[in-house]
């Protein structure tokens, strides 16, 4: 449905919500998506008979959560609440779904259990997708990556994205990709940006998928039978061995394929669950100094891990892995106040510091 633009202008002069003039007294828009422009712009419906029109491209965009979105996870029929600022101008756009990632080990009763033991009710008319085609749920099985929305409050699935390698994608006749490459080797961080390269068949229409990340991102075809797409690694997406898919379409078939695996770490490692606690006090010389290391996206390893006590690099003598790091004094430590510094990189070169401080009484 078009926009009624006069419709708009009269509805915004008449209840103060007009968007597109200084004279808005800001609020809060809520509506209803019928529309996604290619990640640019998003269609929504605002009222009964009126849609209006929001910019996705340099404004903050999260999920009911807080996690940040991606333009192009915005799907019909989410709804978005959309705050307007003084001027007119979009300020942030949140989107009323909560998205879940994990490796599943069950898939039972129409009930998938991820690693973390989190569970969610796929009900019928619930989108299920393997490798971005509309697959059943029984085809889905313990050890796939999946990626599932829900609303805030509820466990029971709106759509089910499930990504494998093993899974094979179709392969039209007379439509073929030759290969699909990016420009990264090492893992990605937030801000970096991606470029993805699709050779095949010339004169078709490409859609890329990313599993948790963006559905149908469309590439441009830059030279007869190349395609090229770039995405920018938005904050808070974190996905370990994921890959992109490519589906090259011509007269209504199409052919996929999927790139090598990469990680995304856009979050840094955590540093948390120290010993002894920050600010405690201790009654032994001989303390275990330990940390706990989680890293969302990518590996930590041994390498990137350094420990200091009282300024004095105490790395060599520590037990470190990518899940923490132990450190048993040899010598008693002397009464008074410790500082502890671990420093964390991930592979991605996102760094972690935590320093704290315990008394030796």
């Amino acid at each position: 449905m078009k926009t009624n633009f006069r419709k708009l202008i009269i509805t915004g002069l008449l209840t103060g919500w007009f968007i597109f003039g200084p004279a808005f007294a800001s609020k809060i828009i809520n509506g209803t998506v019928i529309g996604n422009n290619d990640g640019k712009t998003v269609t929504v419906n605002v009222q009964p008979g009126l849609n209006t029109v929001f910019g996705l491209e340099n404004i903050t965009l999260t999920d009911s959560e807080g996690a940040p979105l991606s333009p192009y996870a915005v799907l019909p029929g989410d709804t978005l609440s959309v705050t307007v600022n003084d001027d007119g101008s979009v300020g942030r756009i949140r989107d009323d779904i909560r998205s879940s990632s994990g490796i599943i080990v069950s898939n039972h009763n129409y009930k998938i259990i991820f690693e973390d033991g989190s569970a969610f009710v796929i009900p019928e008319g619930a989108s299920v997708r393997i490798n971005g085609l509309e697959a059943d749920l029984s085809r889905v099985r313990p050890g796939m990556r999946a990626f599932v929305r829900t609303p805030p409050d509820d466990n029971s699935a709106l759509a089910l994205d499930v990504y494998t390698t093993a899974e094979s994608l179709p392969q039209a006749p007379g439509v073929r990709i030759k290969e699909i490459n990016t420009d990264y080797l090492q893992p990605l961080k937030s801000g970096d940006e991606i470029k993805i390269r699709v050779t095949g068949t010339p004169g078709c229409s490409v859609l890329l998928d990313l599993p948790g990340g963006f559905h149908k991102m469309p590439a441009k075809e830059i030279l007869p039978g190349i395609y090229e797409a770039s995405f920018r690694i938005p904050a808070g997406l974190n996905l370990r061995q994921t890959c992109f898919i490519a589906f090259l379409c011509k007269g209504g078939v199409c052919s996929g394929a999927v790139s090598r695996p990469l990680d995304i770490a856009a979050d840094p490692p955590k540093i948390f669950n120290m010993v002894p606690a920050p600010g405690s006090d201790v009654r032994t010389r001989l303390p275990v100094i330990s940390a706990a290391i989680s890293c969302p996206g990518t590996l930590v390893m041994q390498e990137g891990i350094s420990v200091q006590l009282d300024e004095r690099p105490i790395t060599s003598g520590s037990i470190r892995t990518p899940a923490g790091v132990v450190f048993r004094p040899v010598e008693p430590l002397a009464p008074g106040r410790h500082t502890v510094k671990i420093q964390v990189s991930d592979l991605a070169g996102n760094k972690a510091v935590y320093t704290w401080d315990f008394n030796i009484r």
